[in-house]
């Protein structure tokens, strides 16, 4: 009987992560076009997904190392631990990572290559 619970837990907590995944698509995507990508596209698909999670990260801003020539703009961010990295139009780079500062915010927004994204997920397949 626990076995059964536990799997039906496992179920419904993929279903809500799944479609708390499609919700964040929205912004960019129809209905429609999602559910193409996930049935034509899935390669496309699963790099979306982990670009919304995975794609980025957050670092202090550095005090003494001056970066000026590598930022790639500014963005503003409500609440950096909750947010939608799709809402902020960032076009990714092939092989280069991008930074943006953070407005009232003092870290920077790494947003990782195309190269490097597609890298982990290759390694997070194994």
């Amino acid at each position: 009987m626990r076995t059964i619970i536990t799997l039906l837990l496992l179920c419904f907590s993929s279903i809500l992560i799944a479609q708390k995944t499609d919700d964040l698509l929205l912004v960019k995507y129809t209905k429609e076009e999602i559910k193409t990508m996930k049935r034509s596209q899935s390669d496309k698909y699963e790099f979306l997904k982990f670009c919304l999670t995975d794609g980025f990260y957050f670092v202090d801003l550095p005090e003494k190392k001056s970066i000026k020539n590598r930022i790639s703009g500014n963005v503003s961010i409500a609440n950096i631990e909750e947010f939608n990295f799709l809402e902020l139009n960032i076009e990714l780079l092939q092989n280069d990572y991008k930074y943006y500062t953070v407005d009232d915010k003092k870290v920077l927004l790494v947003v990782k290559s195309i190269d490097h994204i597609n890298s982990e997920l290759k390694t997070k397949k194994q």
